[in-house]
């Protein structure tokens, strides 16, 4: 994407960007909101650098030339697809909720036009996405190198010492501040022990609350228990995950040394709620909203091949084969399955 200029993008401050992020983030409390608009700015930038307009829905070769550029970046069809996605609900926004149609009917027509046009780019598009999951899991079945849970954990061990290192700075001097990079640092470890030691789905980090840490239980050995409402099952069950005795340090330290410094980020734009009610905040003073992206900044920074939550799962799931069935459905009820893939593991 770099190399072929993609991530080149117009400023979010265009009104015609910023009012869709702010009805994004405000009427439909999108958390992501952020990454949408992003998308959408690298396609109107690719159409005219000059100035962002809706003059693009006028030029239908210009977005399959964008989507082949996507490809030879080697994007993914389902990644190509959540752009197009970013793209008509943006168009949707403002055929619908602008006053577009009473100031330009045909600039608004060729909308309507457009959303449908991209539309049936998605229906191609998922054929392709379903080829790209077969494909997928018939190389995980003939990859000569597995990998091992010891594997999924190296990120963890590299970035260990360097990581007490920091947390001893605010631990040992009361006074003492971190730098930002410091305070993401901290975050991005902790993200990264709840997503590939305890095998959360990302969205357990994201969604994680205060109240839901200054809750946490003890059990028989000691460790924390903390249990987190809002994830992908949510509607199943509770995800849980037990916290060792120096986990738990480490996260109080989080809490009451590194967050209230997030809290006070020059960064950070505005009073917000959400942001007190959330655990993990980002450099921003914001909640974070991509907690896959802040594990892979992680890897990156310290060389690693990246390890996904998905791919961390699979590998401990692998790795249970062994057990009775009554240990793998203890397994099953850590990683918080839904009740068809408990099932199917």
């Amino acid at each position: 994407m770099a190399q072929r200029g993609l991530y080149q993008r117009h400023s979010l401050d265009y009104p015609l960007l910023k009012d869709f992020g702010l009805y994004l983030e405000r009427e439909l409390c999108n958390e992501n909101f952020k990454q949408e608009v992003e998308n959408v700015a690298r396609y109107l930038y690719y159409f005219d650098p000059q100035q962002p307009s809706l003059q693009f829905v006028r030029n239908r070769e210009k977005i399959r030339q964008y989507l082949c550029e996507l490809s030879r970046a080697k994007l993914t069809k389902q990644t190509q697809i959540n752009y197009l996605k970013s793209l008509k609900r943006f168009l949707m926004y403002h055929t619908i909720n602008t006053n577009l149609r009473r100031e330009d009917q045909t600039l608004h027509g060729d909308c309507k036009d457009f959303i449908d046009y991209i539309g049936s780019l998605q229906k191609s598009f998922s054929k392709q996405v379903s080829k790209e999951i077969t494909q997928k899991r018939h190389g995980r079945l003939t990859e000569k190198e597995q990998l091992t849970p010891r594997d999924c954990l190296a990120v963890l061990r590299a970035a260990k010492n360097d990581f007490l290192a920091v947390i001893g700075k605010v631990f040992e001097d009361k006074d003492a501040t971190l730098e930002l990079t410091e305070c993401s640092f901290v975050v991005y470890y902790l993200q990264a022990v709840v997503i590939l030691r305890h095998l959360q789905r990302p969205g357990v980090v994201e969604h994680m609350t205060v109240q839901e840490w200054v809750v946490r239980k003890k059990d028989t050995l000691g460790n924390a228990v903390i249990g987190v409402k809002e994830h992908k099952t949510a509607a199943q069950q509770v995800a849980m995950f037990a916290l060792s005795q120096e986990e738990e340090f480490w996260f109080d330290m989080f809490y009451t040394r590194v967050r209230p410094q997030l809290l006070n980020s020059k960064k950070r734009k505005r009073d917000d709620a959400e942001v007190k009610e959330r655990f993990f905040i980002s450099s921003t003073g914001r909640p974070i909203y991509n907690a896959s992206n802040d594990l892979n900044r992680l890897h990156r920074k310290y060389k690693i091949e990246s390890v996904t939550s998905q791919v961390a799962r699979r590998v401990f799931e692998t790795a249970t084969e062994t057990l009775t069935d009554a240990d793998k459905s203890l397994v099953a009820d850590y990683l918080t399955h839904s009740t068809a893939t408990a099932e199917k593991h």
